[in-house]
């Protein structure tokens, strides 16, 4: 018996959300983007002839403009939108699979919406759905926390979670943010499903609210209130009247209650939030606004971050308030405005590639006109839910609604715009919404540009799927270019890098182009001239990269060309003072310059910042230069004594130095005393 079109399209919609959530590799450098970007754009054909034998066989049927369809029409005002950005790209091929993303993303509300029409129950279809995902995702959670159990067994460390849970999601924060934005579906299949669907529910229900808490994302703890509250609202004046008549209090006196445990709740809230941190998240805040931007012991914390990461957004805002700087281009021109602080941060360790709030993500990127689209799609999405809410009273308007606060409030601490497993969710929340509006709706003339609009979108879908497969080899490529470079196997860093096409894949995930790569492979094999090629193709796309800049300058020196190499070490260290790799290689380059003295004061600073692994060999030439300098200034000389000769040269010196930094004085003023002091004694 042929399967009907109601359970094709019922099963095609699980199966595709089960092998997106799969589209997972841990070998990838991002290991949530590429695959699923892939998994996206090749589901598109199955979805689109679906749909198309639908309309062929005239079992779908509606009309395209429709006011139901109001969130269809605003994303693709995104996609214009995103599109005219993407013209401002500084690396075209690195934007286009961010426009990719949004033109994936707009086709698959138009689909679910269609296919919401079409199954039978498509909250119940959903609902299901999400179970089974969140089992995937949970069992994936089970397996990372046995080994890192283990881990921390065979190297007798103590078993922390900290950031290494992630199941299939890339980061902790967005495993948190998945399960949170599954919750409410989680409640509608365990309050209105079969006793099979509902058992599982409550299961998985469980095991969520067990993750949550172990992962302790405090995004996702402000967006479950916020829930709470939005809810308790909403079901405000039912819950007076049943607490009324059950216990014949009067509501004026629950209303005096209830103001008294919100303002008691919040404190609460608030206090507990920062007891746990031992009150620092609001002393780190009162520090970074006073402008203690460079304290370690504060900086090191995740709210320290995201101010920094707000600030450098909306000084980007302000200088690009109408078109924005360009898609996929936050991460290229944020670091202008400076990353400082913390060790990570002053070493270029830790590099961040998006703003942690998409509002200012997409306001920076987009202009004001994509975050006023945004927000409009967005708030399209609770306004409705609620008006349906208060029309009908129906808790599928209520799950709805909690799905999209959830997203809403997540996105002003995170990045779930990024994660395409979080964007597909949201849009079915979305397409929900859009059956629910169109539900009533009795006209059966059918649009006749839904085939073309389709086969547009088939198309599109032959060409991302061609250039995203061709990212997903170049991301194999440069797995093997970057373990070769951590084992410092630059012969064979070079060879791959050689290979390597980076036209889909020109910028890592770090922001960093792949040309700076294959300049550092070149460099290490004795190629400065391919090196330095590299490096201006690779700062040409990151302008503002400071361990670009700082490479530039390196090449330049080794040339004997100080005078561009400190160019360029200044550039770097006016965008991170603290960069001690910049401030290094200038202290070398004014060495080479004969400024022996000016080389030494360099030096010292780097001490104070990172001094890196050779800084010892070069100090103590230094200081052998600065300590013959004095000598002879002095009229000193210590090979006239044999003892004086041991201990003044060499590495001898590096004692003086010691005690220099330990009196917090310069190794001149220390050595000038020991001078001093010989000759009183000979006099």
């Amino acid at each position: 018996m042929a399967m009907s079109i109601q359970k094709a399209a019922s099963f095609l919609f699980a199966l595709f959300m089960i092998v997106l959530t799969l589209s997972f590799s841990s070998s990838l450098p991002d290991p949530d983007h590429t695959l699923r970007l892939l998994t996206a754009a090749v589901f598109v054909f199955p979805f689109s002839a679906l749909i198309l034998y639908g309309i062929y066989t005239k079992k779908i049927s509606f009309s395209l403009f429709n006011a139901s369809f109001a969130p269809v029409f605003i994303l693709l005002g995104i996609v214009v939108i995103t599109g005219i950005a993407w013209n401002k790209s500084l690396s075209s091929n690195d934007g286009l699979f961010e426009f990719i993303k949004w033109i994936l993303l707009l086709f698959y509300l138009f689909v679910f919406s269609i296919i919401n029409k079409l199954v039978a129950d498509p909250m119940k279809m959903i609902s299901r759905t999400v179970v089974v995902l969140l089992f995937i995702i949970q069992i994936y959670g089970v397996l990372q926390l046995i080994s890192i159990w283990n881990y921390a067994h065979e190297h007798k460390e103590v078993f922390e979670i900290s950031y290494r849970l992630t199941s299939l999601l890339s980061n902790k924060n967005s495993f948190a943010e998945m399960i949170a934005l599954c919750l409410p579906l989680q409640v509608m299949c365990m309050l209105t499903d079969s006793n099979r669907w509902k058992k599982a529910a409550i299961v998985s229900l469980a095991l969520s609210l067990v993750y949550l808490i172990i992962l302790k994302s405090f995004s996702v703890f402000v967006a479950l209130v916020l829930v709470m509250i939005v809810l308790t609202f909403l079901k405000y004046s039912k819950i007076k009247s049943v607490i009324t008549e059950k216990l014949s209090i009067k509501p004026e006196r629950i209303n005096l209650v209830t103001i008294a445990i919100i303002v008691s709740s919040m404190s609460g809230v608030i206090l507990v939030l920062n007891k746990i941190d031992g009150f620092r998240k609001a002393e780190i805040a009162v520090s970074y606004i006073k402008g203690n931007t460079t304290d370690v012991e504060f900086n090191a914390n995740s709210v320290f971050e995201r101010m920094m990461l707000w600030r450098n957004s909306i000084k980007l805002i302000a200088e690009n308030f109408w078109t924005g700087c360009g898609l996929a281009n936050w991460k290229l021109m944020a670091p202008k405005f400076g990353f400082t602080g913390a060790d990570y941060l002053t070493t270029d360790n830790i590099k961040f590639t998006r703003a942690h709030n998409d509002y200012l993500q997409i306001f920076s990127e987009t202009g004001i006109a994509g975050f006023v689209t945004y927000i409009l799609l967005l708030g399209w999405g609770i306004t409705m839910a609620i008006k349906q809410y208060l029309t009908h009273q129906s808790k599928e308007f209520l799950i709805i609604l909690s799905g999209m606060i959830i997203f809403t409030t997540v996105s002003l601490f995170g990045f779930p715009m990024e994660k395409l497993l979080l964007m597909i969710s949201v849009i079915a929340y979305f397409s929900l919404m859009v059956f629910y509006q169109m539900k009533d709706d009795r006209k059966k003339v059918m649009s006749k540009l839904v085939p073309a609009v389709i086969v547009c979108f088939m198309v599109f879908a032959l060409y991302s799927t061609k250039v995203t497969a061709a990212r997903w080899y170049a991301e194999s490529q440069y797995m093997q270019l970057l373990a070769a470079k951590e084992k410092n196997k630059w012969p064979i860093a070079y060879r791959i890098s050689k290979s390597m096409d980076e036209t889909y894949f020109p910028i890592d995930y770090n922001g960093t182009p792949i040309a700076w790569y294959k300049g550092a492979a070149a460099f290490m094999n004795n190629q400065p001239k391919e090196a330095l090629s590299y490096y201006e193709e690779a700062i040409a796309m990151a302008p503002y990269h400071v361990q670009i800049l700082n490479d530039i300058g390196a090449v330049y020196m080794n040339n004997g060309d100080n005078d561009n190499a400190n160019k360029y070490f200044n550039k770097a260290l006016a965008i991170n003072p603290r960069f001690p790799d910049a401030k290094f290689n200038q202290a070398i380059a004014v060495f080479n310059k004969g400024n022996k003295l000016g080389a030494y004061n360099l030096f010292r600073e780097v001490r104070k910042l990172h001094p890196p692994a050779k800084y010892a060999d070069y100090m103590m030439v230094v200081i052998q230069h600065v300590g013959d300098s004095i000598f002879r200034s002095v009229g000193f000389n210590p090979n006239v004594n044999p003892v004086w000769k041991i201990k003044y040269t060499g590495t001898n010196l590096w004692y003086y130095e010691s005690i220099a930094m330990k009196q917090n004085k310069s190794f001149v003023q220390v050595i000038r005393h020991e001078i001093d002091s010989i000759k009183n004694i000979n006099y």
